[in-house]
């Protein structure tokens, strides 16, 4: 492997990333710590996590050959060990089996975009916590019997709006150009000597793109529904 793309997979701060070699491609994704996970992010932690306005993420680190994919991540991710005990429990059947409930990853790419899609789909368990928080500052900020004093604790909860939305933009611009190398050098990825088809691939990475761009938007909304509520404020107030 390249010695800088073995320091980006050390650093536990690096930002979302693709890149394309002629052994292997390098995919960094950084996922969000959400409450399921059992990832060690306090004093004892071997890991020193930066957390911004109360959040955390921790990268995963794919590298894609057309043979194996290794991936690279902390200990306690729960989506990627329950994906990894579902594939365990399929092939304790007997071989004529295997593929009857789900068919099994076509090559490591497909693999790699399978563990996304489930680490993904567990952002979407956020979207209820997050509308509650809004429901709240909603709350505190038209109650017109008081004063609203809780400014510092409000731009706090606004900015962990905004870097869940810069962590999408993120997510989504590494996946466009895994996408590109798809389309443009598909033989790389599978193997020569393999048939599997692009098209199934080019699928899995626009509906996972598809379910960022969905908490994306998400996001947004509830930041827009939180500046709505102090512009009212301030109306009330005058």
């Amino acid at each position: 492997m390249n010695e800088y793309h073995i320091r980006d997979i050390l650093n536990l701060e690096h930002p979302c990333t693709f890149d394309a070699m002629d052994d292997y491609d390098l995919l960094i994704f950084r996922k969000l710590i959400t409450p399921d996970d059992h990832i060690a992010d306090g004093e004892n932690a071997l890991e020193k996590h930066e957390h911004v306005f109360g959040l955390a993420t921790t990268p995963i680190s794919f590298i894609i050959t057309a043979q194996v994919l290794l991936t690279v991540r902390e200990a306690g991710n729960k989506s990627f060990e329950s994906y990894l005990e579902r594939i365990e429990t399929v092939l304790c059947r007997p071989i004529e089996e295997q593929n009857k409930p789900r068919k099994l990853a076509i090559n490591p790419l497909d693999l790699a975009l399978r563990l996304l899609n489930t680490m993904v789909d567990g952002y979407l368990d956020l979207r209820m916590p997050l509308t509650r928080r809004v429901e709240f500052w909603q709350q505190e900020l038209l109650q017109g019997h008081r004063r609203f004093t809780q400014w510092n604790q409000l731009l706090q909860e606004n900015m962990a709006f905004q870097q869940v939305e810069n962590l999408c933009e993120e997510q989504i611009e590494s996946l466009l150009e895994l996408r590109d190398e798809v389309v443009e050098n598909y033989s790389h990825i599978r193997g020569k000597k393999r048939a599997d088809k692009q098209d199934i691939i080019l699928v899995r990475v626009d509906d996972l793109s598809g379910h960022i761009e969905r908490i994306q938007k998400h996001t947004t909304r509830l930041r827009n529904a939180i500046q709505a509520a102090i512009d009212l404020h301030f109306s009330a107030v005058a």
